[in-house]
């Protein structure tokens, strides 16, 4: 504890070296804020005694040592100003999160933006799975009941799938055959009552999701998530990885070996997406012990650029895939190209650790996820010249029609979080991430 607690002092003076100093930044964050609003010694001594406690059970339970060391740090107790704002200093935001997510969420889009071609191929050989990965990441393994876990996801995420399908239908009600007959697309369902029958189904393969296709995503994860809340209370954390094999098996049968398809709320996808899910909640629990790779600047380096790079070929070889079908080519190519490009992207985001505008978009990746697909309508079918360019597979324009089209989300994003917040779930302003 007295060595503890000497780290600590010198860190305050500046007398630990710039290595050292990375490998502790969080808690030295931690013990700035602690300093902040704490001028009292004893308390001061205290915060770290608990601190040194909360990490040694941490470490006895397999729990996230970094994050209960900082709760320790910073327990109420210690705090003699602004204790509304307790939860926000407890609750360390790892900034890297939001970066990986706002690359998942932006490679998605672009993906919209083209019809074809190697780039499109190679976002769609990961972009989804890397989206289960980070929502498995984080989810919390919380002492709550079902019916309590329920209402939350139902809210988090059933309720803006329903609002912005319904949304949705209606505008396709009126524009679906106009957008269909520019795009060459032949004729489409306009039925009103067809497509709710559909949403409320909750799987694309139905063909009744076509008026907001990237909505099959919701309730998908909503069954992933209804999925690993029973596995978790099954299995305990300690024996969760034995859920990968035996999705990455079951999900292999289903597809491929069974005439099983169009489950509701996309359990049949749900099941290989389980995979991804549970390795990143593995890989989270497990997050103190990366930080040996994290913290050296030239291992990954390395690592996300062999990730990268292989992960990009095996996914070209494996040829495009599409999850609301689940349709995966050589599932052990999808998987093995999946994996590492997960891990490369981690390593960019952790390279990058700050980027505000990244960190922001990553924060609101429901509301892009949800919305992004009428801005792209719109400069496939409005505008002459995006209209051909896209047609064509440009990808120039289609990076910056997926920019446009993701800043359009973002402004009317902030409209709905001021004044139509029940459309996210929520009855107050708050931040619309897809978890």
């Amino acid at each position: 504890m007295m060595q503890l607690y000497v780290l600590k002092y010198k860190m305050m003076c500046g007398k630990i070296s710039p290595i050292r100093r990375r490998l502790y930044i969080k808690s030295e964050e931690a013990f700035e804020i602690l300093k902040k609003y704490n001028k009292d010694e004893f308390h001061i001594r205290h915060a770290l005694t608990v601190e040194g406690v909360m990490r040694y059970f941490a470490k006895e339970l397999n729990e996230n040592v970094e994050y209960w060391g900082n709760i320790g740090l910073l327990h109420e107790n210690c705090i003699q100003k602004n204790t509304a704002r307790m939860e926000e200093y407890m609750i360390e935001r790892i900034k890297w999160i939001d970066i990986l997510r706002a690359i998942a969420i932006i490679f998605v889009v672009i993906g919209h933006t083209l019809t074809e071609g190697e780039v499109q191929t190679y976002f769609y050989s990961f972009h989804i799975p890397l989206f289960f990965f980070i929502s498995g990441m984080l989810f919390k393994n919380k002492e709550e009941k079902f019916a309590t876990f329920l209402i939350k996801k139902i809210k988090q995420l059933l309720v803006p799938y329903f609002c912005f399908g319904i949304v949705s239908i209606l505008i396709y009600a009126i524009l679906g055959k106009f957008a269909a007959n520019s795009l060459g697309r032949g004729n489409i369902d306009g039925n009103i009552l067809m497509n709710v029958l559909g949403l409320l189904y909750g799987s694309a393969k139905t063909g009744h999701l076509k008026y907001n296709l990237p909505l099959w995503f919701l309730p998908c994860l909503f069954s992933t998530n209804i999925i690993f809340y029973f596995a978790i209370k099954i299995l305990k954390e300690n024996k969760i990885i034995i859920l990968v094999p035996i999705c990455a098996a079951l999900g292999y049968a289903i597809n491929y070996h069974t005439n099983i398809s169009c489950l509701p709320y996309g359990l049949d996808t749900a099941i290989t997406m389980l995979v991804f899910f549970s390795l990143g909640f593995l890989f989270f629990k497990n997050l103190e012990k990366a930080k040996a790779i994290y913290n050296n600047k030239f291992l990954i380096i390395g690592l996300t650029i062999i990730t990268l790079a292989v992960g990009m070929l095996v996914g070209l070889k494996n040829g495009r895939v599409r999850y609301s079908a689940d349709v995966y080519n050589n599932i052990l190519l999808f998987y093995i190209s999946s994996i590492l490009s997960i891990i490369g992207y981690i390593g960019i985001s952790v390279i990058i650790n700050k980027c505000k505008v990244l960190e922001y978009i990553g924060q609101k990746t429901l509301a892009i996820l949800v919305m992004h697909k009428m801005p792209i309508l719109f400069f496939q079918i409005a505008i002459p010249y995006t209209k051909n360019a896209l047609a064509q597979n440009n990808l120039i324009i289609g990076i910056v029609v997926a920019i446009i089209s993701i800043l359009l989300c973002l402004v009317a994003n902030i409209i709905i979080e001021k004044y139509l917040p029940f459309l996210y779930g929520k009855w107050h302003k708050n931040k619309s991430q897809v978890t």
